[in-house]
């Protein structure tokens, strides 16, 4: 994580931490008023439960004075306490704000707008941990290098537009094949990555073969001639002390070579009935919606 981020946000942190200990502080204060206040009355209304003075005279201009005094004296001790907790709440809001956008920015800046999965830099970030971790622990962790086949084809035929809502359909399709602890990257234009904790290559292959069944259950109901999923796709393992970057691309080269198989034409003129272009970018849509 950017460390100009880490230390905006540990400033941030501390000056919430400081309001709320001026909060407490104002909290004392206000008790400590109102104990003096009852305290001041008692002893002006029953003197004699203490120190056996006469009872109060009220018409003893000193008596009445001291009185007035101490009413003054806890009305401007309220108004200076009801500002400062209103500055306080002011203040403690524009932090807390100004801690949600910069939270929300650096969770931005590492997610792909497009598809909403993790970008590159996001990868970078994730990656360095989750190899630590293996190295560490001596855990398993495959990655799976994932392409869009014939990706040019449905921007040439359907426009860019239903490219783009591919995009995002194989992403949601990636997201819901996976565990929560997996990771899916947008590793750069129709190329996906998909990295996987505690999971050896047989296990792995266990996932790609439940993304495969739901690629081709998303063609039977959404393809059309210019518009259909395809995938090819890689299985890499990492090894502690491996560099990472001969990891990825041992699973782009089974990749690249998976794709001959995957690029068959498709009958779609046998399948029936078919969504349009048109009908595919309508339940994307209402999708993201």
């Amino acid at each position: 994580m950017n460390e100009d981020f880490v230390v905006s946000i540990e400033r941030t942190q501390r000056e919430i931490t400081n309001l709320e200990e001026r909060d407490f502080q104002l909290w004392i204060m206000s008790l400590a008023i109102l104990q003096a206040l009852a305290a001041g009355i008692a002893l002006l209304i029953f003197p004699n439960l203490r120190f056996q003075l006469e009872a109060l005279d009220w018409h003893n201009g000193s008596m009445l004075q001291l009185f007035i005094g101490l009413m003054v004296l806890v009305l401007l001790a309220d108004v200076y306490l009801y500002n400062q907790r209103k500055l306080l709440k002011s203040t403690r809001q524009r932090l807390t704000k100004e801690l949600a956008r910069g939270v929300f920015a650096e969770n931005a800046s590492f997610t792909d707008p497009l598809t909403e999965v993790f970008n590159r830099r996001g990868m970078e970030e994730m990656l360095e941990k989750e190899i630590a971790r293996a190295t560490r622990y001596r855990s398993a962790l495959t990655f799976i290098m994932i392409d869009l086949n014939d990706f040019k084809a449905v921007n040439t035929k359907a426009g860019h537009l239903a490219g783009d809502k591919l995009l995002i359909e194989v992403a949601r399709l990636l997201k819901s094949s996976v565990r929560t602890p997996d990771f899916v990257f947008r590793y750069g234009g129709d190329e996906f990555l998909l990295a996987l904790p505690n999971t050896d290559e047989a296990q792995a292959q266990f996932v790609l073969e439940k993304i495969q069944t739901r690629v081709a259950n998303w063609n039977l109901r959404y393809a059309t001639p210019e518009v259909k999923m395809s995938l090819s796709c890689g299985i890499s393992a990492y090894t502690p002390g491996a560099n990472i970057l001969e990891v990825i691309a041992r699973a782009d080269k089974r990749m690249y070579a998976e794709k001959p198989s995957r690029k068959v034409a498709q009958p779609f003129e046998a399948m029936g009935a078919r969504m349009s272009a048109a009908a595919v970018l309508a339940h994307a849509s209402s999708q993201i919606s």
